[in-house]
């Protein structure tokens, strides 16, 4: 598991990177030293543009298609460039499962909740008795 999210975070690291920056190899490695350094900086509260929203969300519909897929794939990859710094990771987060969130909702909709009587909640349970 480790060694998968430290991949990841590479791989987003050279998206990130400019393709005609042949030193961003050596910046990034000596950023991150001095960051060994340095103790980390005091944790104060969160900013309150970025307090979560505890609400469940309807749920989304999902490609069904490759063709879909592929075209999802590249709307995120075009996106990548306006996500905030990934070195905060929580606004990170929260941004990118927004914007994926947001994509999928918009262009396939959201599922409807259903309203399901006591009964028919009931039916799945007395067969297993």
């Amino acid at each position: 598991m480790h060694q998968r999210s430290c991949k990841t975070f590479k791989d987003l690291q050279n998206l990130r990177k400019s393709p005609n920056d042949p030193e961003a190899d050596s910046k990034l490695t000596s950023s991150l030293m001095q960051q060994k350094e340095s103790p980390p900086p005091p944790t104060s509260s969160p900013p309150a543009n970025n307090i979560t929203n505890n609400t469940p969300l309807p749920g989304i519909k999902l490609p069904k298609t490759t063709t879909h897929w592929l075209e999802a794939n590249a709307y995120f990859h075009s996106q990548i460039a306006t996500l905030p710094n990934i070195t905060d990771i929580n606004n990170f987060t929260t941004t990118l499962q927004t914007l994926i969130y947001n994509y999928f909702a918009s262009n396939y909709g959201t599922l409807n909740q259903k309203s399901s009587s006591i009964t028919s909640l009931d039916k799945p349970i007395n067969k297993l008795r």
